[in-house]
């Protein structure tokens, strides 16, 4: 089982932002890491980016069984389907979530492309890692 950890970064809401993350191993070694500077966006969209990234390179590397982990509650809680999306910037990329988690049309027949799949609250000290990362693609503007 893999672990992803997803981060969003804005300074000023909204202002510059980007999102980071990390993928560990079962053994809990860090095996891949991505981050990206965005534009001007809030905080919630940078959290989802994050997010809608790590879930594009679980399946470029084949990963099929993933818990995934944020400090963002409100993305937790609406990628959950407990709370509702109404932001429409953050409902364009729920939606292609959405897409990429029930795939349709004749080339995903076989079903559904992760094998398991949660998504997790944690607190912000145990985002560090992807944290870091986020704010490293910002520093680097």
């Amino acid at each position: 089982m893999y672990k992803l950890y997803f981060d969003g970064a804005s300074r000023g809401n909204p202002g510059p932002a980007s999102f980071g993350g990390v993928i560990y191993d079962s053994n809990g070694k860090e095996v891949l890491t991505y981050n990206k500077a965005i534009g001007r966006f809030s905080n919630n969209v940078a959290e989802y980016m994050g997010v809608l990234m790590g879930l594009k390179i679980c399946i470029e590397n084949d990963i099929k069984k993933v818990d995934i982990y944020g400090d963002s509650k409100l993305v937790v809680e609406q990628l959950n389907g407990n709370w509702k999306v109404k932001h429409e910037n953050m409902k364009k990329i729920y939606d292609e979530i959405q897409d990429l988690l029930h795939p349709k049309g004749d080339f995903f027949k076989k079903g559904h492309i992760f094998e398991h799949l949660t998504f997790n609250h944690v607190r912000r000290h145990l985002n560090k890692r992807a944290d870091q990362l986020a704010n490293e693609a910002l520093d680097e503007l």
